[in-house]
């Protein structure tokens, strides 16, 4: 359940996001792949597992949302970070396993991504 303060600092609600859906972010001319958990017109949140506990992820980023079997391509969406947590799975493992998740805010948005993103919503929520 999400409380007041999360429901207030997003304005509207997020939907859960089906399952193996993935985003590829493009920080500092590197690419990784998150898995989208949730969305809404506004934004999204996704996570990142990797071996390494620092993220190329600054504040900003280009963003490609890529949907194969619906035949949806969002390309080069800017987003800014809205929030940011670290985790560490399973400190018996020799090295780190992070889980990041990130939440981000879609800025500047056209009207042709904003239509997208709309039809992308309709595809991929729960």
């Amino acid at each position: 359940m999400k409380t007041t303060a999360q429901t207030e600092r997003r304005h509207s609600k997020r939907q859960t996001v089906k399952s193996g859906i993935v985003a590829l972010l493009q920080p500092d001319r590197s690419v990784e792949i998150g898995n989208i958990i949730d969305f809404n017109h506004n934004g999204l949140s996704f996570i990142i597992e990797s071996d390494k506990c620092t993220s190329a992820i600054k504040d900003a980023m280009l963003l490609d949302i890529l949907l194969i079997n619906e035949n949806i391509f969002l390309e080069h969406v800017t987003t800014s970070i809205s929030s940011k947590r670290i985790y560490l799975n399973d400190p018996r493992l020799n090295r780190y396993h992070a889980v990041s998740r990130y939440g981000v805010k879609f800025e500047n948005i056209e009207s042709a991504q904003e239509r997208q993103l709309r039809k992308l919503a309709k595809e991929i929520c729960d």
